[in-house]
């Protein structure tokens, strides 16, 4: 297994705690530079998408606005309307206040160089992060 596949498993296997909180379909879309897990959750018409790039070995994620319980097609606009949010944004905004979102900022000033470890301590911190943060996150719908 590759230094890339690796990462990928450990987000699929760090983050499959989405799936018992109702977003419990996932899809999968790699490339050379990119792999991006996303988990739909239809009822909620939301979307949690972790977006690793592989050249930067940096981590993302985004809260997306479904359409027809499908992913939009735009990337951060589709129709006129903004259909995806980084997480941090929403915490900046005050739209989410639960969980230590700074603890994000932290990770990045001081993991700076670009390497797996830097990878997985993101996707530890953002899935504490989305446990904490996960109810209010879900009322987020059209905002």
């Amino acid at each position: 297994m590759n230094k890339m596949e690796e990462i990928s498993s450990i987000l699929i296997e760090k983050t499959d705690f989405l799936r018992q909180m109702g977003y419990n379909n996932r899809v999968e879309k790699s490339d050379v530079w990119n792999f991006t897990l996303s988990y739909l959750a239809s009822d909620k018409e939301l979307a949690i998408e972790f977006e690793i790039d592989y050249r930067d070995l940096d981590l993302f994620v985004l809260v997306t606005i479904l359409e027809n319980g499908e992913l939009p097609s735009g990337y951060y606009m589709h129709k006129g309307k903004k259909v995806r949010v980084h997480l941090e944004k929403l915490f900046e905004s005050g739209k989410i206040k639960a969980g230590d979102w700074k603890g994000i900022r932290r990770i990045r000033r001081e993991l700076k160089e670009p390497n797996v470890h830097k990878i997985i301590t993101l996707i530890n911190a953002y899935c504490i992060l989305l446990k904490e943060a996960i109810n209010e996150i879900q009322q987020l719908k059209g905002e």
